[in-house]
């Protein structure tokens, strides 16, 4: 059964009945329009999931993409980092080193320097308690000699009975090769003599 079509807005309808797939003159039934409908719907449907899939499917081809390019970057980028932190590394270890080495050698200076002026100290030290054992020994031996003088003179002057001759009455006693004195010569005075 069909129905026949208004006078004006023939053109929406028109269109509504190509797409109802509706090509004769007149409208077509309720029945007719409900299962065409159900049919475009359902063709709809099938549109919409296809779209769906494919959008799906294109978003995932992006994503994954998208994380391949991520991955490359991240590995140049990791690549280049671990190259600068290996640069760095080097020049911070070259750095302290370096550092390392004029420390070093200033330690090294100093502890010859410190063992110059011990050295230097030692030696004046010995030098000097050289030079004082000297002295004592000069002086031990100068009181020696002036008490040996001194024991010889009051030898000499008991042998005179407290007369010594005229070479004894200076400010020093006569002295002879050997630190005698006048000794060899009172020896041979004929009183010192032995009888014969």
């Amino acid at each position: 059964m069909t129905v026949q079509l208004p006078a004006g807005n023939g053109g929406a309808l028109s269109a509504a009945l190509a797409r109802f797939g509706h090509a004769g003159e007149g409208l077509p039934s309720p029945e007719t329009i409900r299962a065409r409908k159900e049919e475009l719907a359902a063709d709809i449907q099938k549109r919409l999931s296809e779209g769906s899939e494919a959008l799906s499917q294109q978003h995932s081809r992006q994503l994954e993409q998208l994380q391949s390019l991520m991955s490359q970057q991240k590995t140049r980028f990791k690549l280049a980092l671990d190259g600068q932190v290996k640069s760095e590394e080097y020049a911070l270890s070259q750095q302290y080193n370096e550092q390392l080495m004029r420390l070093q050698q200033t330690a090294q200076a100093k502890r010859a320097d410190l063992e110059k002026q011990a050295t230097n100290l030692v030696l004046e030290f010995q030098q000097k308690k050289l030079h004082e054992e000297f002295l004592v020994q000069q002086r031990d031996i100068q009181k020696q000699h002036q008490e040996a003088q001194q024991r010889l003179t009051d030898e000499l002057r008991k042998l005179y009975n407290g007369n010594p001759p005229e070479s004894m009455n200076g400010t020093s006693t006569p002295q002879l090769p050997g630190g005698m004195g006048m000794l060899p010569q009172l020896l041979r005075r004929p009183s010192l003599e032995a009888p014969m």
